[in-house]
């Protein structure tokens, strides 16, 4: 029977030694919590995403086709501070460690100089001129201010509207999209509306710009973060 070139390499042990040498081997958890900089970033922008895409599309998606509108709605005024304030430390974090371990993340080109001399001619060019580093900066930043704008700003306005529709429904006896509510109901819906149409614009640009981010660090490697 011929060998193959399995067979033969079992009959070497220095091919043996060698792929020996070759395989990883566990590193035992204080390097991996101390010396693995690239694996906490992972963990930190896998957190995030998961964050975002569960109470946005998934957790809200289920409760508000499961729960009373009015349940919902008082669990939602719960849920949001909390996955808000989340978020935005969350992506602090990731802005802070991108910036302190990459060495053009701050390199906005000629864009500082144009908006400060106002000269909006020069405005594409010097978009064109921020480093890639420098760009995901800003895609990091815009992430953490979203969630903080919903979190100080829009979601209390929200739910105030939210809640302010509640007690007119309870007062008139009728829900919040009977024809027959009155002017006051008919101006709460459309402040609730445009509230929470806000809210999840926001939400969405802050997701789109973590896919991004998360995209371009699989693309590059996590050695230098």
């Amino acid at each position: 029977m011929e060998n193959t070139v399995d067979d033969l390499h079992l009959h070497v042990p220095l091919f043996d030694k060698i792929a020996q040498a070759a395989q990883p081997r566990w590193p035992g958890f204080t390097p991996l919590l101390t010396k693995n900089g690239g694996g906490v970033y992972l963990l930190l922008i896998g957190s995030l995403l998961g964050i975002q895409l569960w109470q946005s599309y998934i957790g809200a998606v289920v409760t508000y086709k499961n729960l009373p509108r009015a349940t919902f709605g008082r669990l939602q005024a719960k849920l949001v501070p909390v996955y808000t304030i989340l978020s935005s430390t969350l992506a602090s974090a990731l802005l802070g460690r991108w910036i302190i371990h990459r060495s053009h993340a701050l390199d906005f080109g000629t864009l500082c100089s144009v908006v400060r001399a106002l000269d909006w001619q020069h405005l594409v060019q010097a978009v064109q001129s921020i480093h890639v580093d420098a760009f995901q900066t800003l895609l990091l930043a815009k992430i953490g201010l979203s969630h903080f704008v919903n979190l100080v700003l829009v979601a209390p306005a929200t739910t105030d509207a939210m809640y302010a529709r509640h007690r007119l429904e309870a007062a008139e006896k009728k829900n919040y999209d009977d024809p027959t509510a009155s002017e006051e109901m008919r101006k709460v819906n459309k402040k609730f509306s445009i509230l929470h149409g806000i809210s999840s614009v926001v939400d969405l640009c802050a997701l789109t710009c973590t896919v991004l981010h998360a995209l371009f660090v699989g693309y590059i490697g996590t050695n230098n973060l």
